[in-house]
């Protein structure tokens, strides 16, 4: 089972959550970040039309607005970019 969220969310739900499971070779829970997964499409470097195109979403992608009414990034990915976008 896999848990998928925001970097900064649910930081110890490996540990809260797995205590309630039975883990063996087979079934295990993990905790995964949508940051984790731009990272890996990214170091790729592959300059297809499909990798360019989910790098600009995780890029472009709003998460409501704040307070002051701007946009809100819905991932943590700025400083991340170095790969097949650039």
């Amino acid at each position: 089972m896999i848990n998928l969220v925001l970097k900064n969310r649910e930081l110890n739900i490996e540990s809260d959550f797995s205590k309630h499971l039975v883990s063996n070779s087979n079934k295990t829970f993990s905790r995964y970040t949508w940051e984790s997964i731009f990272s890996l499409i990214n170091s790729t470097n592959l300059n297809n039309k499909d990798t360019l195109m989910i790098l600009d979403y995780f890029t472009y992608k709003a998460a409501g607005y704040d307070y002051k009414g701007r946009l809100k990034k819905a991932f943590d990915i700025e400083k991340q970019k170095t790969g097949a976008n650039n």
